[in-house]
């Protein structure tokens, strides 16, 4: 049986890192930097709302991390099953509690970054393509030369 926790206060960076580790993500050299750390991930973690998937064991089996203002806008960040749980619904389940979330506190937008060829997944819930391009800034990037100042 797969238990469903909003804000799970439990997850800690050993298990971020597991899950990471374990699931095909889009971008994962943006994951395994040397920028990303465990201390850097505890502090994340602070800073973070997760909702979670885990077993009786209570082994994680599925997260997503939400990061925002906690009021007017939410970013969904991370969602994740490990490939062995996937295709049972989790995923739904974790996306609908996630959504809950957002909506009991209030929130005016929801944002999230769709991996390509996902995008169908996420109509699914009512996102939909926005006219905003995604623009980021990589912190490797930085450190190959380009200068704010």
């Amino acid at each position: 049986m797969i238990k469903i926790i909003t804000n799970d206060e439990q997850i800690n960076s050993q298990e971020v890192d597991e899950i990471l580790s374990k699931v095909e993500v889009h971008d994962k050299n943006l994951f395994y930097t040397n920028a990303r750390t465990s201390k850097k991930e505890k502090e994340a973690i602070k800073h973070s709302t997760f909702i979670t998937a885990r077993q009786k064991n209570n082994h994680l089996v599925g997260l997503i991390r939400i990061v925002g203002d906690s009021t007017y806008e939410y970013y969904i960040t991370e969602v994740m099953v490990l490939p062995e749980y996937q295709g049972q619904g989790i995923g739904t389940k974790l996306m609908k509690t996630a959504l809950k979330y957002c909506r009991k506190n209030g929130f005016m937008k929801v944002f999230l970054t769709a991996a390509k060829g996902r995008e169908s997944y996420y109509k699914r819930f009512g996102f939909k393509k926005t006219k905003y391009t995604v623009m980021r800034i990589l912190s490797s990037n930085i450190k190959k030369g380009i200068k704010w100042n």
